[in-house]
């Protein structure tokens, strides 16, 4: 229980898609979840058809309109609220797959419902505003990317 609030912890998939500027630094793309305008990787649920890196890489298509080669391998996982409604609450833990961006869509299935940006690590970080999300962007940020 969470401050009297019934808690059920649940697993995510989401992809970290990253490209490389002009001058061969990463850049990290990051949505606005549907409520409000926190800044987040595309995450989603897990399915049973489809790898986690792949439902990761299909979270990264309908929700930020991109496409890559995603990593096999989780690069790290953080802790997500997730307000079912307001009396419902899931605590969830994102596997997070890097995902290099080979190409990007403006016609996207959840154009309407979010916005998409690219972000230098650095200031990735300062704009999520998950601590754990944070600190994961943080240990990333200076990795080889290529």
């Amino acid at each position: 229980m969470l401050r009297g609030w019934p808690v059920r912890e649940v697993r995510q998939c989401g992809a970290l898609p990253y490209r490389l500027d002009g001058r061969g630094r990463p850049e990290l793309l990051l949505i606005t979840a549907r409520r409000g305008m926190r800044w987040l990787p595309p995450k989603g649920w897990p399915s049973w058809w489809r790898s986690d890196p792949g439902a990761a890489a299909q979270e990264a298509y309908e929700e930020a309109g991109v496409r890559g080669t995603v990593e096999l391998r989780p690069c790290g996982s953080f802790l997500h609220r997730k307000h079912l409604t307001p009396q419902r609450l899931l605590i969830c833990r994102i596997d997070l797959y890097l995902l290099k961006v080979d190409a990007m869509f403006d016609d996207r299935p959840e154009r309407a419902e979010r916005q998409r940006r690219w972000f230098t690590f650095e200031a990735a970080a300062a704009a999520v505003d998950n601590p754990s999300l944070r600190k994961l962007i943080e240990a990333l940020d200076g990795r080889r990317f290529g």
